[in-house]
């Protein structure tokens, strides 16, 4: 283990990187629960992965998850505070889960004794992985609270994350989408491409098949090197020979290993199922051991994050029926991707019900303006889910 910092970084279990990486580095992890039969049990407690997905895989009844309770954010800040270090604690999307939000309210009950900045990722798995590393880097380095705290968002501004989904069995089995539409998806191998933006899902394309989506993501992992992203990884579920395969692929685009290929575990894999293929890429900067500029004194990094949220519940307005890939050159891929999210609606992690209505609207139809925006505590699924309902419906048309 890396030697203490004045520093401290913590994080969620949905990082999902290799754990003696987490070990080596000094990161602090507060875990997310499963509940799988009864059993309710740390994520960060299981030794494998390999249990959980078996039952998946032949349990009647889909597992719950469930955040970390204030007390459990006490008990890994409370020492930290009372070895005088100052803490950035960066956790997966608030769009996605009540996590970060419980983060700050422990926070608050530190509040004097120490300086806590709570970050939210706008991400989640490898996406939060890599905010992490940077911030982890930062620290090591010997950053203040404030330059660990600004290296975390510049890698959040720089971070990028695509990922697939293999199969719509375990949607279908939280009761998101019917047996139906469910059996329409697999027929055609229906196998939707997500990403995020300002901490929302949003749909990038469907293929029909693996071997597409693995040539999607080769592209995406092009258009990211040409950007200048050339730290990437790879994550998958219980998907090792399909995730080598895009690392081969990987290796040829960046010329280099990537930072790290893991497993998905049971918070979001309850709702992705297996099969599951995540990759990202980030600056090679982020990570770096330079100290970052010293932040402006006066921001409150609560409020910069709500703000972002904000603008991201601003943006939830548009649904288009139509849901088609990024076109032409695909050198111009990311740029395109970028372009998308900006025109089209950013769908957070509980905004299923609204891009259910939506699939039935036309191009550009607007919410009311009275729309209120709920709880960010909703599963991933939902706005997957509603999603694939859209995709199936258009695909079985043009089939």
């Amino acid at each position: 283990m890396s030697p203490a910092t004045p520093v401290a970084v913590v994080t969620d279990s949905t990082h999902y990187l290799p754990r003696e990486l987490v070990l080596e580095r000094g990161i602090h992890v507060v875990s997310l629960y499963v509940n799988q039969g009864g059993t309710i049990t740390k994520e960060s407690d299981m030794p494998d992965f390999n249990a959980f997905y078996d039952g998946l895989r032949t349990s009647a009844e889909l597992p719950t998850t469930s955040q970390p309770s204030i007390g459990d954010f006490l008990e890994v800040y409370e020492p930290l505070v009372a070895a005088g270090r100052d803490i950035v604690s960066v956790h997966l999307s608030g769009g996605l889960s009540g996590t970060v939000e419980s983060a700050r309210q422990a926070a608050a009950e530190l509040d004097g004794q120490r300086t806590i900045h709570v970050v939210d990722s706008l991400s989640t798995c490898g996406g939060l992985g890599v905010v992490v590393l940077a911030a982890q880097a930062a620290a090591d380095a010997g950053a203040d609270v404030a330059q660990v705290t600004q290296r975390a968002r510049d890698a959040i501004d720089a971070t990028e994350v695509w990922f697939s989904l293999d199969t719509l069995e375990f949607v279908q089995r939280g009761g998101r989408i019917g047996r139906a539409q469910a059996w329409i998806g697999s027929a055609l191998s229906v196998k939707p491409i997500l990403s995020f933006m300002d901490g929302t899902l949003v749909p990038i394309e469907r293929v029909r098949t693996r071997r597409r989506a693995v040539e999607r993501m080769l592209d995406y992992l092009r258009a990211r090197r040409d950007d200048g992203a050339t730290a990437w990884f790879v994550q998958h579920a219980q998907a090792p020979d399909v995730a080598e395969k895009v690392v081969e692929g990987g290796r040829e685009i960046f010329g280099n290993d990537p930072l790290f290929v893991t497993e998905l575990g049971p918070v979001l894999g309850t709702y992705a199922g297996p099969g599951m293929l995540g990759i990202g890429a980030i600056p090679q900067a982020c990570c770096s051991s330079a100290l970052p500029a010293a932040a402006e004194d006066g921001g409150d990094p609560a409020a910069d994050d709500e703000a972002r949220h904000r603008g991201a519940d601003e943006h939830l307005r548009t649904i288009a029926v139509d849901l088609p890939a990024p076109v032409g050159d695909r050198d111009d891929l990311a740029a395109q991707l970028r372009q998308r999210c900006r025109e089209r609606a950013l769908v957070g992690g509980d905004r299923g019900p609204d891009l259910l209505r939506g699939a039935g609207l036309a191009a550009h139809e607007r919410w009311s303006s009275g729309w209120t925006t709920t709880s960010r505590t909703c599963s991933f699924m939902s706005a997957v889910s509603s999603w694939i309902v859209a995709c199936v419906t258009r695909a079985a048309a043009i089939a």
